[in-house]
């Protein structure tokens, strides 16, 4: 099992246009998406004014 992690960030504080996604991530397992998904959520957050992120099963595994 292939799981991608997708980081969404809201850069700009006077703009709801600034947003920017990250390179995607792959892992093997679903909670080390998770874990890294929230690690970059932690160091990011008083950076940026918004962060997101989302774990997505790749069912073909590519």
């Amino acid at each position: 099992m292939n799981w991608i992690l997708l980081v969404m960030i809201h850069a700009g504080m006077m703009s709801h246009n600034d947003d920017i996604a990250i390179t995607s991530a792959r892992f093997y397992q679903q909670n080390a998406c998770q874990t890294a998904g929230q690690s970059v959520e932690q160091k990011l957050h008083d950076t940026y004014q918004h962060v997101d992120f989302v774990c997505i099963h790749d069912a073909d595994g590519k």
